[in-house]
């Protein structure tokens, strides 16, 4: 009898479905019972948040906490610190490469200002430029942008010049890329964080940056694997994706350029 109401509950916990994402799927049953998809030592679950919280301690990402503008980064922005470590680790290991450091897309300034700790941590010399519009999307004009409106996303100058009242390697660039990217012809990039999330920004940052890209300079682009960014991702794989492809996907969603010599970057 016991065997016949453990099966029973059983199959009703197994149809009630907490999450399910492409080839995974669980279940409250998988809750309960000490499943090999949620508590196995080499579950997906465990090896991403071992991960994580490594690269917290590794980084020093827990600094955030104590920081009184963007120190909400914990608080309501689930996954955000993963992709700032990544983007700190990148920074870091390109470093040597000749040129400056540019993020297209700052917002409030949450990764912003981890590039400037870090250069500054490096006692490195890299000038960082943070462009923006600071007056949210541009006017939405490609069919894999339709979830986006004019004006999302906008957010304060000031608030972000402040963050960096004292810190003379920073410049901040306001005015969308069309209209500011431009006036820069002369940059020279090592590294560069794209959270654009349109397919026309993307395109307008990929077509700014290659060009200026030092070999074995890194783009870090956030918005690839996001549902709500269509068009970010298709602008990554028209200019990266072509055999033999030049790019990689990563599971915190974004994807990862290395500059190489034939893509177009500079030489020397």
């Amino acid at each position: 009898m016991k065997r016949i109401v453990r099966r029973t509950l059983g199959n009703i916990l197994r149809k009630v479905v907490l999450f399910k994402s492409h080839e995974f799927r669980l279940s409250a049953l998988d809750i309960v019972k000490p499943t090999h998809k949620i508590r196995g030592e080499y579950s997906s679950a465990n090896l991403y948040l071992d991960w994580r919280h490594n690269e917290i301690e590794r980084l020093d990402l827990g600094w955030y906490r104590d920081q009184p503008v963007v120190g909400d980064i914990f608080d309501s922005y689930y996954g955000k610190i993963d992709r700032i470590a990544v983007v700190m680790s990148m920074l870091k290991g390109s470093m040597y490469v000749p040129g400056d450091v540019a993020e297209f897309g700052t917002y409030q300034g949450h990764t912003a200002v981890t590039l400037n700790r870090v250069l500054e941590q490096s006692n490195s010399n890299k000038q960082l430029y943070l462009f923006d519009s600071f007056a949210g999307m541009p006017e939405i004009t490609h069919p894999l942008d339709k979830d986006w409106e004019q004006g999302d996303l906008a957010s304060s100058e000031a608030g972000v010049r402040k963050l960096f009242e004292d810190s003379p390697r920073v410049h901040v660039v306001p005015g969308f890329f069309s209209d500011s990217l431009p006036n820069y012809p002369d940059l020279r990039f090592s590294f560069c964080h794209v959270d654009a999330d349109l397919y026309t920004s993307v395109k307008e940052c990929i077509d700014y940056i290659v060009p200026r890209l030092s070999v074995g300079g890194v783009i870090v682009f956030d918005d690839y694997g996001f549902s709500s960014c269509p068009g970010a991702k298709a602008a990554v794989d028209d200019r990266f994706g072509q055999p033999p492809e030049t790019y990689i996907p990563l599971p915190t969603a974004q994807a990862v350029y290395f500059g190489r010599a034939g893509d177009g970057v500079l030489s020397k």
